[in-house]
This record gives C-alpha cells, structure tokens and sequence, in this order.
C-alpha cells in the first residue's frame, strides 16, 4: 500500500457586488485583487486520515477558490504552494481536481491521471454479473465480440479475464501475426477457441455482447437491437445511434465509513468512480500503471478483487445521455 495526497479547495462564495458604475468599478477593484494575491508557503501540517491499515489520504487545501479567482489565478504561485505541500506530507505528487489545471494552466508534474476508466475496465467481470449472471443469464451461453483498440496488452488482457467463463469468442482486428501468435498462445494454455476476422460487419452481427476497445467510432448497421455494447475506447463516451444498449462507463459507490473518513470537499471535487480508482490503486500498489495507461492481468484482477473486499459495489451505468440500473437494461434485452 503506498500513501497519497488529494488537492481540495473551499467552496466558491458568491459575492453580492453594488449595482451601478461603482460595482464596476468595485468588481474591477476585486480582480486586481485577485491578480495580485500571494499564496504563502503552507505552514499547517496537514491531517493524515487512514482510510485502512497502512494506507493514509493526505487531505492539501488549498487557500482560496481557484474558480472564484478565474483568469486571474496565479498558476506559477500555486504550483509552488502544492508541491512545499506534498514535501511537507512526503509525497512526491498530489492528485489534483480535474478542474484545477483547466482553470490555472499549470501542471507542475502533479497526477492527474485518475479518470475512473481504468477501474471500468478492470470492472468487466463485476459489469457481466450486474447485467447478466444476477438476472439469470449465463455468460457462457453468450456470442461475444472483442474489438481491438490501440493496445495488445489490453485486448490480451480482457480475453484473459474471460477466459474461466467462456469457451469461444470472436475477435475482431487488423492483421497482426503477433496478435495471432498470442491468441494461439492462449488457445494452447487455456483450451479457449477464437475466432479472429477483421470485419466489423459480420464479426459484430450475431454478438450478444460487444466490448469495444476502439475499433468502433461510427455506426455498424448489422448490430442486434437486443445486444450490448461496453465502449472501454479511451478516447471516452460515444454516441453512436443504434436500437442496442451502449454503455460509456459506470457509476460506483463506496462505504460509507471510507466516504466519511475523506471528507465532503473531496467528495465534491472527485467523483466517487475517481476516488475508488484513487484509494484501490494505491491499496494495491498499482497507481504508477494507471498512470501510465498500462493494463493488464494482474492490475485487472488486483482492482477487481480489491472493488468487492472493500465493500464497494456498482450501482449505475452511463449510457449515450443519461445513467440507468442494470434492470432497466434487463428489460432491453
């Protein structure tokens, strides 16, 4: 387990300025203000909150609002306040709100890979029971597809999970002998026979389900009303139209108790998919893989079995507009 930090700000105020030119005036006099704030070096020692037994949340906020600042955020100030404030609590980086650096423009080196897509991914087991074995469907008994996206290690990976659960898969890619090779290698290992074509068409046609790790951007006509589609491309939500159920991502919870622990400010500034990403990965010592997109096996499985040991549960998928319950999809399919 290795410790991290978590970068929150107070809450924005709304300040009430005089109407006429003096609120103008008064409303320019604030942005100098702002312009000119200095962001002293952090003094307090900040408070460690142990989420578990050798896992500890460095809790770094920062002295003012980034958003109630805006364009007249001091990025260079900033950057030099967090990182005295992780050499204080130790840590080489901190984790920072998507926010922040769209509002001031600076990087600094600090993490900020936590997106929640990784954990979606690591989740395909745990997404198949929620659709499919709680509601009385075998995943065995299911034509399942498999498109390529940009990585081997990836695609290797999802056929590697299914593997214990399927006898037969079809997947879908360009010509690639070493893709081949792999397939074959898995085939010699396992007994697990697949089909590989690189025709979306008629590889997609007769799918039951569809796990998408690229290869589709657009429209396939072919596709079952009645199949799903598990978009895990990394370039994030598609909205591909089509009568099939697709799903973008997911929705998580997290124990209360862990909730409580972190605090209301980093629950408002990380979604709880960021956090459980966030507080497993490092509880198993993988967040330098999600830093570095880099999947495989072993992270897959660590994040899935360290989802269901610590209570945390899937409550919720995104669709092309809205969030929907695993019965709704039921009633789809």
């Amino acid at each position: 387990m290795s410790d991290f930090a978590l970068v929150i700000y107070p809450e924005q105020k709304q300040e009430e300025l005089p109407e006429g030119k003096f609120g103008k005036y008064f409303e320019g006099l604030m942005e100098i203000m702002h312009s000119m704030l200095k962001i002293s070096e952090p003094e307090e020692e900040f408070e460690a909150v142990e989420l578990y037994d050798n896992l500890k949340a460095y809790l770094i906020e920062l002295p003012f609002n980034p958003v109630d600042t805006g364009k007249s955020c001091n990025s260079s100030k900033i950057g030099r306040f967090i990182s005295k404030a992780c050499a204080k609590v130790n840590m080489a980086n901190c984790i920072l709100p998507r926010g922040i650096p769209e509002i001031c423009g600076f990087d600094g080196g600090i993490r900020n890979s936590f997106t929640g897509r990784y954990l979606y991914k690591a989740l395909l087991i745990s997404i198949l029971d929620e659709i499919y074995t709680k509601r009385g469907t075998k995943i065995s008994e299911l034509d399942i597809a498999i498109v390529e996206g940009e990585s081997g290690d990836e695609l290797f990976s999802i056929i590697t999970s299914l593997t214990p659960l399927v006898k037969y898969l079809t997947v879908l890619v360009n010509d690639n002998e070493a893709v081949e090779r792999e397939i074959n290698r898995i085939y010699t290992d396992t007994g697990l026979s697949v089909m590989m074509t690189g025709n979306l068409k008629s590889g997609c046609k007769n799918a039951d389900l569809i796990i998408n790790l690229g290869g589709i951007r657009e429209a396939i006509s072919g596709i079952k009303p009645k199949a799903v589609v598990l978009n895990y491309d990394n370039s994030g939500a598609c909205n591909i139209l089509g009568e099939y159920v697709l799903i973008n991502g997911i929705e998580v919870s997290l124990p209360e108790e862990t909730l409580a622990r972190i605090g209301g400010l980093a629950c408002k500034h990380f979604s709880k998919l960021e956090l459980a990403e966030i507080i497993l990965s490092h509880r198993v010592n993988m967040e330098d893989k999600i830093i570095a997109n880099c999947m495989d096996f072993e992270s897959m499985s660590g994040l899935s079995r360290e989802f269901k040991k610590t209570g945390c549960r899937v409550t919720g998928f995104k669709g092309r507009h809205n969030i929907f319950k695993a019965e709704d999809i039921k009633n789809k399919i």
